[in-house]
């Protein structure tokens, strides 16, 4: 016999001996470490509920047990618990015995979990994590709007990605239980200018805003643009705008003020992707945060880099739509439940376009036939029902192949009166790289001042844009 499988065997027989001692209660006697049962007449000192914690992913279950306790931890029998979960957007809960209970994980997030008797209570929490995330993200050339082939984005964590002919890459992290992830990402492509993103990625929605590369060029260029009204696309002058490099950045290097008929300009900048943002502040009161990606490129000054800003209403939800210059049109529409349980439609015709102060208390407040935006629409009352948010590509509705608005870098910026369920004062949604006419953004439940937003981000074809329900 070898050395190794001497001492294989030796463990071998000790872990047997170890079993053995502790099926039987080890070597002191057999005694117990379990709580002594009592009398259900003691006085409830704590409740306890085990597990204590626990994590699973959506649509899986876990079971909890609640057990009272005096206060010397001695468990008091015959007690019946009520279960409730303080968060039924992660996770639900019901009975299964007196003093059992099932979890089931919904969506991600934390769900604290209260089980009660005779006024004591104790909590545990189920956190509904997501094993993987696949984010899929796309680079493009700021002019053209054309997606880059080849280009290579790097991570935060050494993982990178090479993208597809038509510029889009994915990319797979472990998910940890949280609604929204930030990541750090780099984007370069051979004669580009690199960029830097700072992605805020959510786990409903896991979309990375596409990254703008610019062509290397030696000559300086300038940025300029209209800050506007996102309700009325009026321009907001006095205005305080502030400039950084890359995207999503919050460190600045320069600031302009918007003149009188809303512009503002940033001279003498190399060539490359910057963010533009208004602040809300004493030159710009009644406006929320807005931002933007711009390019400088040299000689040539690209056009449509206005700042669209939403005003602050006192008890609103305001929907705004922005694309590129391709296609020429596309419209939003909202859908939404009627007081009387039937659906109203608020799109671009005359008569269907809502108002504010009536029924359906939704309203367009601006139509753009001309590509770029905004496209808005002012929600000020929310009746019980679900309300659906679509964008349709009335350009090329009539076709089956399109994949114009998936191509366009449509963006949805919903800004809300205090903040979302999620605890977010805005939501942004990018249009999916796929084919379709029609993109389904996201459905929202009430109240109007804590929604809830569940994103949808589905794309599909159809024609007659009458029939979007």
């Amino acid at each position: 016999m070898s050395i190794q499988a001497f001492f294989n065997g030796l463990r071998r027989t000790t872990l047997l001996f170890l079993g053995l001692l502790v099926a039987c209660g080890g070597g002191d006697g057999g005694t117990s470490t379990a709580p002594t049962a009592v009398s259900s007449s003691a006085t409830i000192a704590s409740v306890r509920v085990t597990p204590e914690t626990a994590q699973i992913s959506a649509g899986q279950t876990v079971a909890l047990t609640a057990q009272a306790l005096d206060s010397a931890g001695n468990v008091i029998s015959g007690k019946t618990f009520a279960f409730v979960s303080l968060n039924t957007a992660a996770g639900t809960v019901a009975s299964t015995g007196a003093n059992t209970a099932t979890v089931t994980a919904v969506a991600v997030g934390v769900a604290r979990i209260r089980a009660s008797t005779e006024g004591v209570q104790g909590d545990a929490l189920v956190t509904v994590a997501v094993a993987d995330i696949q984010a899929t993200g796309r680079v493009i050339d700021g002019q053209t709007q054309a997606g880059l082939a080849g280009a290579r984005v790097e991570f935060e964590n050494g993982q990178t990605a090479i993208t597809a002919a038509d510029g889009s890459y994915s990319y797979t992290f472990a998910g940890n239980g949280s609604v929204t992830y930030t990541r750090v990402l780099i984007a370069s492509a051979t004669g580009y200018v690199s960029t830097r993103i700072f992605a805020v990625i959510r786990a409903d929605s896991p979309t990375i805003g596409t990254m703008v590369l610019v062509k290397q060029n030696a000559t300086s260029g300038s940025i300029s643009g209209v800050v506007r009204n996102a309700r009325d696309n009026s321009p907001i002058p006095n205005v305080t705008v502030q400039i950084g490099p890359d995207q999503g950045f919050a460190a600045n290097t320069s600031q302009a003020t918007t003149n009188a008929q809303g512009v503002y300009t940033f001279p003498n900048l190399p060539a490359g992707t910057y963010t533009v943002a208004a602040f809300a502040s004493a030159t710009a009161t009644g406006y929320r945060f807005c931002d933007r990606t711009a390019i400088s490129v040299g000689v040539a000054t690209p056009v449509n880099q206005d700042l669209v800003c939403s005003p602050i209403g006192s008890n609103e939800i305001r929907i705004v739509l922005n694309w590129g210059s391709t296609p020429r049109d596309i419209d939003a529409h909202l859908t939404g439940p009627n007081a009387d349980a039937s659906r109203f439609h608020v799109y671009y015709p005359p008569g269907s376009r809502g108002s504010s102060s009536a029924a359906p208390f939704a309203v367009l407040d601006r139509d753009d036939t001309d590509s770029v935006g905004p496209e808005t629409i002012t929600i000020t009352k929310l009746n019980s029902g679900v309300y659906r948010f679509t964008v349709h590509d009335f350009t090329n509705k009539s076709l089956t192949s399109s994949s114009a608005l998936g191509a366009s870098g449509a963006t949805v910026q919903v800004y809300f009166p205090v903040v979302e369920a999620s605890g977010f004062t805005r939501r942004d949604f990018q249009v999916p790289n796929q084919p379709g006419n029609l993109w389904t953004v996201f459905e929202m439940t009430g109240p109007i001042d804590r929604p809830t937003v569940t994103p949808r981000n589905e794309m599909r074809y159809l024609e007659d844009e009458a029939t979007i329900q």
